[in-house]
C-alpha cells in the first residue's frame, strides 16, 4: 500500500507540475493577447480619429467647392452683363453716329 501511495503522490506531483506549466503557458498567451488587444484598440482609436478628420476635411472642401462654384456662376453672370452693356453701348454709339450723319 505504501508503494501505491507513493506512486499516486508521484503521479499527482507530475500532474500538478504539468498543470502549473500549462497555467503558466496560458497566462503568457493571455498577456500576449491582451497586449495585442491594447495595440489594436489604440490603432482603432487612431483610425477613428483620422476618419473623423477626413470627414471634416471633406465637408470643408465641399463647402469651399460650393462657394467657388457660386463665385464662378456670379462671375459668369457679371461677364454676361458686362458684355450686354458693351453691346448696348456700341449700339448707342452707332445710333449716335448715324443720327449725326443724317442731320
Amino acid at each position: 500500500m505504501q508503494a501505491e501511495t507513493e506512486d499516486a503522490v508521484t503521479a499527482s506531483d507530475k500532474r500538478l507540475k504539468s498543470l502549473g506549466e500549462e497555467a503558466s503557458r496560458l497566462k503568457k498567451m493571455l498577456l500576449q493577447v491582451e497586449d495585442q488587444l491594447r495595440h489594436f484598440e489604440k490603432e482603432n482609436a487612431e483610425l477613428k480619429t483620422r476618419s473623423r478628420k477626413i470627414s471634416k476635411d471633406i465637408l470643408e472642401l465641399e463647402k469651399k467647392l460650393q462657394e467657388a462654384e457660386t463665385a464662378k456662376r456670379l462671375h459668369e453672370e457679371r461677364e454676361m452683363e458686362i458684355n450686354a452693356a458693351k453691346k448696348s453701348l456700341e449700339m448707342a454709339r452707332i445710333q449716335v453716329r448715324q443720327s449725326v450723319f443724317t442731320v
